[in-house]
């Protein structure tokens, strides 16, 4: 997918990372009208940088976590979550531990 005329969105993600980075953590809420792009304007802004991408399907909580942990201790080599995590809770408190 080609990005016209989003330089201006890519600018606004890439300075809100850097201020969460340098100085203190943001929560970014990307909304919009459905299948206009906004998951892959989030994974163009992250294509420079070790991102952590969660994407939540139909599954039970213990099968999306294990998943979660696979795809994170890949993404991130200074952090490991065990896959026999099974609560969201577990998962993000790990995370936030690290």
């Amino acid at each position: 997918m080609k990005f016209y005329n989003r330089e201006k969105e890519l600018a606004l993600l890439e300075k809100t990372r850097q201020i969460a980075f340098t100085q203190h953590s943001q929560l970014t809420v990307l909304t919009g009208r459905r299948r206009i792009g906004k998951t892959k304007l989030i994974l163009k802004s992250c294509e420079e940088s070790p991102t952590v991408y969660l994407f939540v399907s139909r599954s039970n909580e213990a099968m999306l976590c294990r998943g979660f942990a696979q795809h994170i201790n890949s993404v991130l080599s200074n952090i490991f979550i065990p896959e026999s995590i099974n609560s969201f809770a577990d998962v993000f408190e790990m995370l936030m531990r690290a």
